[in-house]
């Protein structure tokens, strides 16, 4: 079942499963970046294993998330590809930021 074959307020709902999919693929790598040994994004680095976890967990939400709204193998590959990209592009953007001298 796809959003455009819906109608009225319930083809609203693939969009926002879309939207809170992101949020957490986001979310999940971010915290993955957090459990990394060498982040720079915190003075201290937390503790590896509840970054671990509460990675693993929003990286399932969001693939969830994406396989509500689309198909599942649709919804493998946006999951897969949001976090190769935040783990990425987070560690470029933590590394010019703290180039500035600014850290939490």
């Amino acid at each position: 079942m796809s959003g455009a074959s819906l109608s009225g307020l319930a083809g609203f709902y693939p969009a926002c499963l879309v939207l809170a999919g992101f949020c957490l693929a986001v979310a999940a790598g971010a915290a993955f970046y957090l459990a990394s040994g060498q982040q720079q994004w915190c003075r201290v680095r937390p503790p590896a294993r509840p970054c671990l976890g509460a990675g693993a967990l929003f990286s399932l939400l969001s693939l969830v998330g994406f396989v509500a709204a689309t198909d599942w193998l649709v919804g493998v590959f946006m999951t897969v590809a949001l976090l190769m990209l935040v783990l990425s592009l987070l560690p470029l953007a933590v590394a010019l930021h703290a180039r500035k001298g600014v850290r939490l």
